[in-house]
């Protein structure tokens, strides 16, 4: 739709139908997942750089009310219980188990640090902040006196800044580095609690006894080879297709292309992919279903950027 804007902008502005396809679908963002707002927030900053009118920015205006009011109602009237904002401390809380599980520390500063993860700080994962973040962070302690939580963070992070720095690479590792394979694995090969991926029956059989009965097996087979032994990655340019950097590498390339070109406005479209990108830089880990929206969307907009005619 962006693209469609950047082609004629006076099109957009004359078709309410237009108008109300893009709201809708922002609104769908919103509505899908919280974190929809990486994507419809940039789309709008870039309609409103695209087309500086006016009639825009009422659009726009109108957009954000909609987008932003209507989940909010929808959980007013539902009751929905708020997710603990731990889940927005992926990174501190990685960085700050890090320090504790391989920084050697003196026992006083180890202590000060796990009282925030009690006896959990040897559960850290390079890779994903769920151990950090999830069932092992002392929320409670943590709603009782935030400020003594980002107190010891700040503490830490003059210390040793270089664990802190290392702990946010390696938790988004996939997103930079195109040899990264973290996100490939399914981990049913470690300890119970690591697994992420699996494709056997996790519960007891006497807590819920369901009978797995598969109708499809040459189908299992299949799924099993690409889910849970990843042989995807015995080949080469098959295993980049899954790669999440392969993807970020591809957005970079598509808007050093169109601003190389001259073509600024095709470049805003690119808007929602790098608010998405920026975005999973601090999320709990990079994993293939977080990196659907720039693997379906990147190659779309690399295709626009070679073949599509940009007379504006």
């Amino acid at each position: 739709q962006l693209w469609e804007i950047a082609e004629c902008p006076q099109s957009f502005l004359a078709s309410k139908a237009r108008m109300l396809r893009f709201t809708l679908t922002c609104l769908f963002a919103g509505l899908l997942r919280h974190n929809g707002i990486f994507a419809y927030a940039p789309a709008c900053i870039a309609l409103l750089l695209i087309i500086r009118r006016k009639k825009a920015f009422c659009a726009v205006l109108v957009t954000l009310l909609l987008t932003l009011g209507i989940p909010k109602g929808l959980e007013t009237m539902m009751h929905a219980s708020k997710t603990p904002s731990s889940e927005m401390m992926s990174i501190p809380c990685q960085q700050l188990m890090r320090t504790a599980h391989l920084g050697n520390l003196p026992e006083d500063e180890f202590s000060q640090i796990e009282r925030w993860f009690p006896n959990a700080t040897h559960t850290y994962r390079a890779n994903c902040a769920d151990p950090a973040k999830g069932g092992n962070f002392n929320f409670y302690r943590y709603q009782n006196d935030p400020m003594d939580f980002w107190t010891t963070y700040v503490k830490y992070a003059l210390k040793y800044p270089r664990i802190y720095a290392e702990a946010f690479l390696e938790n988004c590792i996939g997103l930079w580095y195109p040899d990264d394979i973290s996100h490939a694995h399914t981990l049913s090969n470690e300890e119970w609690t690591y697994i992420y991926l699996n494709t056997t029956y996790p519960f007891a059989p006497d807590t819920y006894p369901i009978e797995p009965d598969c109708k499809f097996p040459a189908l299992q087979k299949i799924l099993y080879a690409s889910t849970h032994y990843s042989k995807h990655q015995a080949y080469p340019f098959l295993s980049q297709l899954f790669c999440p950097a392969t993807y970020s590498f591809l957005l970079l390339l598509t808007t050093l292309m169109l601003l190389y070109k001259k073509h600024r406005h095709f470049a805003l479209c690119t808007l929602p992919m790098w608010g998405i990108f920026i975005s999973l830089l601090f999320s709990a880990g990079i994993f293939i279903r977080y990196a659907y929206p720039l693997m379906t969307c990147v190659p779309l907009l690399f295709s626009l950027a070679c073949f599509s005619r940009q007379d504006t």
